[in-house]
Protein backbone atom coordinates (compact mmCIF):
# COMPACT_ATOMS: atom_id res chain seq x y z
CA UNK A 1 0.00 0.00 0.00
CA UNK A 2 0.96 3.41 -1.17
CA UNK A 3 2.21 5.79 1.75
CA UNK A 4 1.01 9.44 1.91
CA UNK A 5 3.77 12.20 2.35
CA UNK A 6 2.49 16.02 2.82
CA UNK A 7 5.43 18.25 1.58
CA UNK A 8 5.37 22.44 1.85
CA UNK A 9 7.54 24.22 -0.51
CA UNK A 10 7.35 27.84 0.78
CA UNK A 11 9.46 30.03 -1.09
CA UNK A 12 11.97 29.89 -3.84
CA UNK A 13 14.90 28.83 -1.76
CA UNK A 14 13.27 25.77 -0.44
CA UNK A 15 12.16 25.02 -4.12
CA UNK A 16 15.78 24.99 -4.80
CA UNK A 17 16.55 22.74 -1.34
CA UNK A 18 13.87 20.29 -1.91
CA UNK A 19 13.35 20.30 -5.34
CA UNK A 20 16.14 21.49 -7.21
CA UNK A 21 18.81 19.22 -5.33
CA UNK A 22 16.57 16.19 -6.32
CA UNK A 23 15.26 15.58 -2.81
CA UNK A 24 11.66 15.33 -3.55
CA UNK A 25 12.68 13.06 -6.94
CA UNK A 26 14.53 10.84 -4.54
CA UNK A 27 11.89 10.35 -2.32
CA UNK A 28 9.28 9.62 -4.84
CA UNK A 29 11.89 7.23 -6.20
CA UNK A 30 13.00 5.47 -3.23
CA UNK A 31 9.49 5.24 -1.22
CA UNK A 32 6.43 3.49 -2.61
CA UNK A 33 4.28 6.69 -1.86
CA UNK A 34 2.33 9.30 -3.07
CA UNK A 35 3.58 12.65 -2.52
CA UNK A 36 0.65 16.13 -2.34
CA UNK A 37 3.19 19.23 -2.47
CA UNK A 38 1.67 22.74 -0.92
CA UNK A 39 3.69 25.45 -2.19
CA UNK A 40 2.88 28.97 -3.39
CA UNK A 41 0.93 30.62 -6.10
CA UNK A 42 4.27 31.40 -8.01
CA UNK A 43 5.56 28.30 -8.29
CA UNK A 44 2.23 25.99 -8.54
CA UNK A 45 2.42 26.17 -12.18
CA UNK A 46 6.16 25.38 -11.89
CA UNK A 47 5.54 22.65 -10.24
CA UNK A 48 3.10 20.96 -12.01
CA UNK A 49 5.22 21.24 -15.40
CA UNK A 50 7.59 19.15 -13.77
CA UNK A 51 5.22 16.15 -12.25
CA UNK A 52 2.44 16.51 -14.79
CA UNK A 53 3.56 12.96 -16.38
CA UNK A 54 3.55 11.57 -13.17
CA UNK A 55 0.52 10.40 -11.47
CA UNK A 56 1.73 9.99 -7.51
CA UNK A 57 2.32 13.96 -7.15
CA UNK A 58 -0.25 15.95 -6.05
CA UNK A 59 0.45 20.08 -6.14
CA UNK A 60 -1.52 22.31 -3.70
CA UNK A 61 -1.52 25.94 -2.89
CA UNK A 62 -0.59 27.05 0.85
CA UNK A 63 -2.92 28.34 2.75
CA UNK A 64 -1.84 32.31 3.38
CA UNK A 65 -1.55 32.71 6.96
CA UNK A 66 -4.14 35.71 8.65
CA UNK A 67 -2.25 36.97 11.61
CA UNK A 68 -4.29 38.51 14.63
CA UNK A 69 -3.80 39.71 18.15
CA UNK A 70 -4.32 36.12 19.24
CA UNK A 71 -1.62 34.48 17.02
CA UNK A 72 0.74 37.66 17.76
CA UNK A 73 0.42 36.63 21.52
CA UNK A 74 0.60 32.93 21.34
CA UNK A 75 4.22 33.59 19.40
CA UNK A 76 5.14 35.84 21.31
CA UNK A 77 4.75 33.20 23.87
CA UNK A 78 6.09 30.66 22.55
CA UNK A 79 9.86 33.35 21.81
CA UNK A 80 10.38 34.07 25.56
CA UNK A 81 9.38 30.30 26.64
CA UNK A 82 12.63 29.37 24.99
CA UNK A 83 14.99 31.45 27.13
CA UNK A 84 18.20 29.79 26.02
CA UNK A 85 17.70 31.49 22.32
CA UNK A 86 17.86 34.68 23.71
CA UNK A 87 21.26 35.54 23.54
CA UNK A 88 21.28 35.38 19.71
CA UNK A 89 17.56 36.75 19.41
CA UNK A 90 18.29 39.62 21.18
CA UNK A 91 21.07 40.62 19.24
CA UNK A 92 19.09 40.31 16.18
CA UNK A 93 16.58 42.65 17.57
CA UNK A 94 18.60 45.17 19.55
CA UNK A 95 16.47 48.09 18.03
CA UNK A 96 12.97 46.42 18.96
CA UNK A 97 11.08 48.11 22.03
CA UNK A 98 10.51 46.03 24.89
CA UNK A 99 7.03 44.43 25.42
CA UNK A 100 4.62 46.35 27.93
CA UNK A 101 4.34 45.10 31.36
CA UNK A 102 0.36 44.77 30.45
CA UNK A 103 1.32 42.38 27.35
CA UNK A 104 3.96 40.65 29.59
CA UNK A 105 1.08 39.90 31.92
CA UNK A 106 -1.64 38.84 29.86
CA UNK A 107 0.97 36.15 27.88
CA UNK A 108 1.49 34.74 31.49
CA UNK A 109 -1.81 34.11 32.49
CA UNK A 110 -3.76 33.09 28.96
CA UNK A 111 -2.48 29.58 28.13
CA UNK A 112 -0.83 28.34 25.45
CA UNK A 113 -4.23 26.05 24.24
CA UNK A 114 -6.26 28.82 24.02
CA UNK A 115 -4.28 30.94 21.86
CA UNK A 116 -3.56 27.50 19.49
CA UNK A 117 -7.15 27.84 18.65
CA UNK A 118 -6.19 30.61 16.32
CA UNK A 119 -3.97 28.01 14.04
CA UNK A 120 -6.89 25.76 12.96
CA UNK A 121 -7.53 25.52 9.69
CA UNK A 122 -10.44 23.19 8.46
CA UNK A 123 -8.78 22.98 5.02
CA UNK A 124 -6.02 21.07 6.41
CA UNK A 125 -7.80 19.28 9.18
CA UNK A 126 -10.28 17.71 6.54
CA UNK A 127 -7.01 17.12 4.04
CA UNK A 128 -5.63 14.95 6.71
CA UNK A 129 -8.89 13.24 7.96
CA UNK A 130 -9.05 12.61 4.29
CA UNK A 131 -5.73 11.59 3.11
CA UNK A 132 -3.97 10.31 6.92
CA UNK A 133 -1.26 11.22 5.78
CA UNK A 134 2.16 9.38 7.22
CA UNK A 135 4.81 11.81 7.15
CA UNK A 136 4.41 15.48 6.70
CA UNK A 137 7.64 17.33 5.41
CA UNK A 138 7.78 20.86 6.52
CA UNK A 139 10.32 23.53 4.74
CA UNK A 140 10.86 25.31 8.19
CA UNK A 141 10.41 23.15 11.91
CA UNK A 142 7.73 25.95 11.70
CA UNK A 143 9.00 29.00 11.44
CA UNK A 144 7.68 30.51 8.47
CA UNK A 145 3.85 31.48 8.49
CA UNK A 146 2.91 29.51 5.43
CA UNK A 147 4.22 26.30 7.69
CA UNK A 148 2.08 26.95 10.69
CA UNK A 149 -1.06 25.69 9.61
CA UNK A 150 -0.10 22.27 8.59
CA UNK A 151 2.14 22.38 11.15
CA UNK A 152 -0.71 22.88 14.00
CA UNK A 153 -3.00 20.42 12.53
CA UNK A 154 -0.21 17.79 12.31
CA UNK A 155 0.34 17.71 15.95
CA UNK A 156 -3.29 17.74 16.70
CA UNK A 157 -3.66 14.42 14.36
CA UNK A 158 -0.51 13.06 15.61
CA UNK A 159 1.09 13.10 12.37
CA UNK A 160 4.64 12.82 12.54
CA UNK A 161 6.50 15.64 11.22
CA UNK A 162 10.31 16.07 9.76
CA UNK A 163 12.07 19.30 8.76
CA UNK A 164 15.42 18.83 6.22
CA UNK A 165 16.58 22.35 8.28
CA UNK A 166 17.48 24.96 5.12
CA UNK A 167 19.99 27.19 6.64
CA UNK A 168 22.77 27.04 9.36
CA UNK A 169 21.14 30.16 11.05
CA UNK A 170 17.93 28.55 11.39
CA UNK A 171 18.19 26.81 15.10
CA UNK A 172 19.58 29.70 16.71
CA UNK A 173 18.58 32.94 15.00
CA UNK A 174 15.24 32.34 13.04
CA UNK A 175 13.40 32.27 16.57
CA UNK A 176 11.68 28.90 18.53
CA UNK A 177 9.98 26.16 16.88
CA UNK A 178 6.30 27.14 16.91
CA UNK A 179 5.21 23.94 17.22
CA UNK A 180 6.31 20.21 17.75
CA UNK A 181 8.82 18.80 14.93
CA UNK A 182 9.21 15.11 15.66
CA UNK A 183 12.61 15.14 13.25
CA UNK A 184 15.11 17.25 11.93
CA UNK A 185 17.80 16.80 9.47
CA UNK A 186 20.85 19.14 9.34
CA UNK A 187 23.76 20.16 7.89
CA UNK A 188 26.77 19.28 10.75
CA UNK A 189 27.29 18.60 13.88
CA UNK A 190 27.55 22.16 15.51
CA UNK A 191 23.84 22.72 14.29
CA UNK A 192 23.13 18.73 16.01
CA UNK A 193 24.57 20.11 18.97
CA UNK A 194 22.49 23.85 18.65
CA UNK A 195 19.56 21.73 18.45
CA UNK A 196 20.11 19.53 21.65
CA UNK A 197 21.11 22.48 23.11
CA UNK A 198 18.24 24.94 22.28
CA UNK A 199 15.43 22.98 20.82
CA UNK A 200 15.75 19.98 23.54
CA UNK A 201 16.65 17.17 20.61
CA UNK A 202 19.02 13.95 20.54
CA UNK A 203 20.64 12.35 18.24
CA UNK A 204 17.77 9.92 17.78
CA UNK A 205 15.61 12.24 16.39
CA UNK A 206 17.75 15.27 14.99
CA UNK A 207 19.74 13.60 11.88
CA UNK A 208 23.54 14.68 10.19
CA UNK A 209 22.98 14.47 6.52
CA UNK A 210 25.56 17.53 5.13
CA UNK A 211 24.59 20.35 3.00
CA UNK A 212 22.32 18.96 -0.29
CA UNK A 213 22.62 22.50 -2.40
CA UNK A 214 26.71 21.71 -2.19
CA UNK A 215 26.37 18.28 -3.49
CA UNK A 216 26.82 19.81 -7.15
CA UNK A 217 29.91 21.82 -5.74
CA UNK A 218 31.93 18.53 -5.27
CA UNK A 219 31.66 17.78 -8.83
CA UNK A 220 32.85 20.73 -9.69
CA UNK A 221 36.10 20.85 -8.19
CA UNK A 222 38.12 18.65 -10.27
CA UNK A 223 37.51 19.83 -13.08
CA UNK A 224 39.78 22.43 -14.85
CA UNK A 225 38.88 26.17 -15.65
CA UNK A 226 38.08 25.02 -19.51
CA UNK A 227 34.76 26.64 -19.16
CA UNK A 228 35.70 29.78 -17.01
CA UNK A 229 35.89 31.89 -20.48
CA UNK A 230 32.31 30.98 -21.45
CA UNK A 231 31.09 31.99 -17.88
CA UNK A 232 33.03 35.09 -18.00
CA UNK A 233 32.17 35.55 -21.54
CA UNK A 234 28.19 35.11 -20.59
CA UNK A 235 28.47 37.85 -18.08
CA UNK A 236 30.04 40.11 -20.28
CA UNK A 237 33.57 39.85 -18.14
CA UNK A 238 36.93 40.21 -18.82
CA UNK A 239 38.86 37.24 -19.18
CA UNK A 240 42.21 39.15 -18.76
CA UNK A 241 40.90 41.14 -15.34
CA UNK A 242 40.93 39.60 -12.19
CA UNK A 243 37.23 39.22 -10.92
CA UNK A 244 35.67 40.91 -7.21
CA UNK A 245 32.20 39.15 -6.48
CA UNK A 246 30.18 41.29 -4.13
CA UNK A 247 27.11 39.52 -2.99
CA UNK A 248 24.58 41.64 -1.67
CA UNK A 249 21.90 41.49 1.81
CA UNK A 250 18.75 42.71 2.09
CA UNK A 251 18.14 46.61 2.08
CA UNK A 252 16.15 45.86 5.65
CA UNK A 253 20.00 45.24 6.79
CA UNK A 254 22.38 47.70 4.32
CA UNK A 255 20.19 50.27 2.98
CA UNK A 256 21.05 50.79 -0.54
CA UNK A 257 24.63 51.25 0.58
CA UNK A 258 26.06 48.07 -1.42
CA UNK A 259 26.21 50.78 -3.78
CA UNK A 260 28.40 53.14 -1.53
CA UNK A 261 30.58 49.72 -1.34
CA UNK A 262 30.47 49.51 -5.29
CA UNK A 263 31.84 52.98 -5.30
CA UNK A 264 34.19 52.85 -3.16
CA UNK A 265 36.03 49.92 -4.65
CA UNK A 266 35.74 50.71 -7.92
CA UNK A 267 36.85 54.07 -7.41
CA UNK A 268 40.12 52.47 -5.82
CA UNK A 269 40.62 50.30 -8.90
CA UNK A 270 40.47 53.37 -11.30
CA UNK A 271 43.13 55.51 -8.86
CA UNK A 272 45.55 52.20 -9.05
CA UNK A 273 44.95 51.32 -12.72
CA UNK A 274 44.37 47.51 -11.42
CA UNK A 275 43.34 45.01 -14.06
CA UNK A 276 41.02 44.57 -11.81
CA UNK A 277 36.63 44.11 -12.34
CA UNK A 278 33.09 43.77 -9.69
CA UNK A 279 30.69 41.07 -10.77
CA UNK A 280 27.54 42.47 -7.94
CA UNK A 281 25.22 39.41 -7.29
CA UNK A 282 22.12 40.77 -5.79
CA UNK A 283 20.44 38.95 -3.12
CA UNK A 284 16.49 37.63 -4.16
CA UNK A 285 15.51 39.96 -1.35
CA UNK A 286 17.35 43.09 -1.75
CA UNK A 287 15.29 45.67 -4.33
CA UNK A 288 18.18 48.04 -4.25
CA UNK A 289 18.27 50.05 -7.71
CA UNK A 290 21.76 48.87 -9.21
CA UNK A 291 20.53 50.00 -12.83
CA UNK A 292 23.51 52.78 -12.69
CA UNK A 293 26.18 49.94 -13.18
CA UNK A 294 23.47 48.60 -16.15
CA UNK A 295 26.48 50.23 -18.99
CA UNK A 296 29.64 50.27 -16.72
CA UNK A 297 32.87 48.78 -18.26
CA UNK A 298 34.28 47.83 -14.72
CA UNK A 299 31.07 46.74 -12.41
CA UNK A 300 28.99 44.01 -14.24
CA UNK A 301 25.26 42.65 -12.23
CA UNK A 302 24.38 39.09 -12.13
CA UNK A 303 20.70 39.19 -11.21
CA UNK A 304 20.86 35.58 -13.58
CA UNK A 305 17.32 34.87 -14.31
CA UNK A 306 15.32 36.15 -11.62
CA UNK A 307 13.64 39.67 -10.30
CA UNK A 308 14.85 40.17 -6.42
CA UNK A 309 11.73 40.05 -4.34
CA UNK A 310 11.58 41.39 -0.04
CA UNK A 311 9.17 39.15 0.51
CA UNK A 312 10.03 35.89 -2.09
CA UNK A 313 6.76 35.36 -3.21
CA UNK A 314 7.15 35.98 -6.74
CA UNK A 315 11.09 35.33 -6.61
CA UNK A 316 11.84 31.84 -8.88
CA UNK A 317 14.88 30.56 -9.07
CA UNK A 318 16.11 29.20 -12.31
CA UNK A 319 16.89 25.11 -12.19
CA UNK A 320 20.94 25.86 -11.65
CA UNK A 321 20.97 28.34 -10.19
CA UNK A 322 22.92 26.98 -7.98
CA UNK A 323 25.87 25.55 -10.55
CA UNK A 324 25.88 29.33 -11.66
CA UNK A 325 26.58 30.84 -8.18
CA UNK A 326 29.12 27.54 -7.87
CA UNK A 327 31.11 28.56 -10.94
CA UNK A 328 31.25 32.39 -9.92
CA UNK A 329 32.64 31.46 -6.71
CA UNK A 330 35.05 29.65 -8.36
CA UNK A 331 36.26 31.86 -10.90
CA UNK A 332 36.16 35.00 -8.83
CA UNK A 333 39.51 36.18 -7.13
CA UNK A 334 37.88 37.56 -3.95
CA UNK A 335 34.24 37.19 -2.51
CA UNK A 336 33.03 40.16 -0.22
CA UNK A 337 29.71 40.02 1.40
CA UNK A 338 28.24 40.70 5.05
CA UNK A 339 27.56 37.74 7.38
CA UNK A 340 26.54 35.84 4.90
CA UNK A 341 26.23 31.87 3.77
CA UNK A 342 28.13 33.00 1.10
CA UNK A 343 31.33 32.64 3.08
CA UNK A 344 30.67 29.30 2.85
CA UNK A 345 29.90 28.76 -0.70
CA UNK A 346 33.16 30.28 -1.79
CA UNK A 347 35.23 28.64 0.99
CA UNK A 348 34.07 25.21 -0.53
CA UNK A 349 36.09 26.54 -4.09
CA UNK A 350 39.02 28.09 -1.39
CA UNK A 351 38.14 31.66 -3.02
CA UNK A 352 39.60 34.41 -0.84
CA UNK A 353 36.53 36.10 1.54
CA UNK A 354 36.35 39.49 3.04
CA UNK A 355 33.58 40.61 5.49
CA UNK A 356 32.26 43.88 5.77
CA UNK A 357 32.39 44.94 9.22
CA UNK A 358 32.13 48.99 8.99
CA UNK A 359 28.65 51.27 8.85
CA UNK A 360 28.28 53.46 5.78
CA UNK A 361 24.91 54.69 6.79
CA UNK A 362 24.52 58.55 7.16
CA UNK A 363 21.84 58.42 9.61
CA UNK A 364 19.88 55.52 11.75
CA UNK A 365 17.05 55.73 8.92
CA UNK A 366 19.30 54.15 6.66
CA UNK A 367 18.79 50.76 8.21
CA UNK A 368 18.23 48.97 11.83
CA UNK A 369 21.26 48.69 14.13
CA UNK A 370 24.60 48.15 12.98
CA UNK A 371 25.83 45.55 10.96
CA UNK A 372 29.09 44.76 13.16
CA UNK A 373 26.38 42.61 15.44
CA UNK A 374 25.75 40.17 12.97
CA UNK A 375 29.46 38.87 13.64
CA UNK A 376 28.14 37.82 16.88
CA UNK A 377 25.29 35.53 15.75
CA UNK A 378 25.47 32.22 17.13
CA UNK A 379 26.07 30.84 13.80
CA UNK A 380 28.42 33.26 12.48
CA UNK A 381 30.73 32.96 15.27
CA UNK A 382 32.08 29.67 13.81
CA UNK A 383 32.97 31.38 10.76
CA UNK A 384 35.24 34.12 13.09
CA UNK A 385 36.76 31.91 14.94
CA UNK A 386 37.90 29.64 12.13
CA UNK A 387 39.22 33.32 10.35
CA UNK A 388 38.14 32.03 7.38
CA UNK A 389 36.67 35.47 6.39
CA UNK A 390 38.97 38.58 6.50
CA UNK A 391 36.82 41.11 8.59
CA UNK A 392 37.62 44.68 7.67
CA UNK A 393 36.77 47.94 9.78
CA UNK A 394 37.47 50.47 7.47
CA UNK A 395 37.66 51.20 3.72
CA UNK A 396 41.84 51.03 3.83
CA UNK A 397 41.34 47.80 5.54
CA UNK A 398 38.88 47.21 3.09
CA UNK A 399 41.22 47.91 -0.40
CA UNK A 400 44.41 46.46 1.43
CA UNK A 401 42.61 43.31 2.17
CA UNK A 402 42.05 43.16 -1.38
CA UNK A 403 45.28 43.85 -2.64
CA UNK A 404 46.56 41.58 -0.51
CA UNK A 405 44.14 38.64 -1.13
CA UNK A 406 44.99 39.45 -5.16
CA UNK A 407 48.71 39.09 -4.52
CA UNK A 408 48.74 35.89 -2.51
CA UNK A 409 44.95 33.61 -3.17
CA UNK A 410 46.51 31.22 -0.99
CA UNK A 411 46.92 33.12 1.98
CA UNK A 412 44.11 31.43 4.38
CA UNK A 413 43.66 27.96 2.71
CA UNK A 414 44.09 26.24 5.26
CA UNK A 415 41.25 28.14 8.13
CA UNK A 416 38.53 28.19 4.56
CA UNK A 417 39.18 24.38 4.77
CA UNK A 418 38.64 23.96 8.44
CA UNK A 419 35.48 25.61 7.91
CA UNK A 420 34.57 23.67 5.30
CA UNK A 421 34.81 20.49 6.76
CA UNK A 422 32.96 22.37 10.36
CA UNK A 423 29.87 23.34 8.08
CA UNK A 424 29.25 20.96 5.39
CA UNK A 425 30.14 17.57 7.59
CA UNK A 426 31.61 15.97 4.17
CA UNK A 427 31.74 18.04 1.18
CA UNK A 428 30.93 14.53 -1.00
CA UNK A 429 27.92 15.27 -3.18
CA UNK A 430 25.49 12.62 -1.48
CA UNK A 431 23.45 15.07 0.70
CA UNK A 432 20.46 14.48 -0.93
CA UNK A 433 20.71 10.51 -1.22
CA UNK A 434 21.46 10.42 3.06
CA UNK A 435 18.44 13.23 3.15
CA UNK A 436 16.18 10.74 1.48
CA UNK A 437 17.61 7.48 3.66
CA UNK A 438 17.07 9.40 6.34
CA UNK A 439 13.16 9.85 5.44
CA UNK A 440 12.45 6.79 3.98
CA UNK A 441 13.62 5.19 7.32
CA UNK A 442 11.31 7.83 9.36
CA UNK A 443 8.64 6.03 7.32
Amino acid sequence: MKKIIFITVVDGFHYRYLIDTGIVDNILNTTNSNLHIFTIESLVYKLEEKYKDDNNVYIYTLVQFKSNIFTKMYLKKKQLSNIKLAGTLNIKSENQKDISIVKKFLLKIIPFSFLESYFISMYYRNLISKLTPDLIILSTPSQKPLDYYLAYEANRANIKVVSPVYSWDNLTAKGPFYFDINYLIVWNKIMQEEAIHYHGYTSSNCFIAGVPVFDIYASMLDKEKEEKEGFFNKLNLDNNKKLITITTIPQIYFGSHHNTLIDKIRNYIIEGNLKIQILVRPHPMDETDYSKWNDDSIVKLDYYGSKPDSSLINWNPQKNNTRHLGLTMKYSNVVINIASTITIDAACFNTPIINIAYDMKRDDSDYTGSIKRYYQYTHYKHVVTTNAAKLVYSDKDLFKTILLYIENPNLGTKERKLLVEKQTNMLDGKSTKRISRIINDII
